[in-house]
């Protein structure tokens, strides 16, 4: 699974990981120096601040968080992180994985162009209507 954020929301995705550090004990247990940082930071109240600053966290960075939790947690899948600085890189970056998957699938170096652009509208219009309606 793949977490995507515009690098505004990156603050939002970092409450989130204090917010469920705060409280959950287990929560990233394996790495001693931050749960050693979390420890402290907690016994300077940080679960109140957290929880304060949750409900201010994006809604959409909220309930993309969660499923990425769930798949690094309960599913174990991998699960990676890409910043963007805004929509428009990530919309180039989609565009060029979709190149390189029709390349790799048809054994064409040079794709038919309005073919490929037609596909990737499709693709990026219904990647974005499935994260629309993750939001919501």
């Amino acid at each position: 699974m793949r977490f995507n954020l515009v690098k505004r929301q990156l603050g939002d995705f970092i409450i989130m990981l204090l917010f469920d550090s705060a409280f959950d004990d287990e929560f990233l247990q394996d790495n001693e120096l931050y749960r050693t940082l979390i420890d402290e930071m907690a016994s300077k109240g940080l679960q109140s601040r957290a929880f304060k600053a949750f409900f201010k966290v994006d809604g959409q960075v909220r309930a993309r968080y969660k499923m990425f939790r769930d798949a690094y947690e309960k599913d174990g899948r991998r699960v990676s992180i890409e910043l963007f600085d805004d929509l428009t890189e990530q919309e180039d970056f989609y565009k060029e994985l979709i190149t390189e998957v029709v390349k790799r699938v048809t054994g064409k170096e040079e794709p038919n162009p309005e073919k490929l652009q037609s596909l990737q509208e499709d693709i990026l219009n219904d990647i974005m209507g499935e994260m629309n309606e993750k939001e919501e």
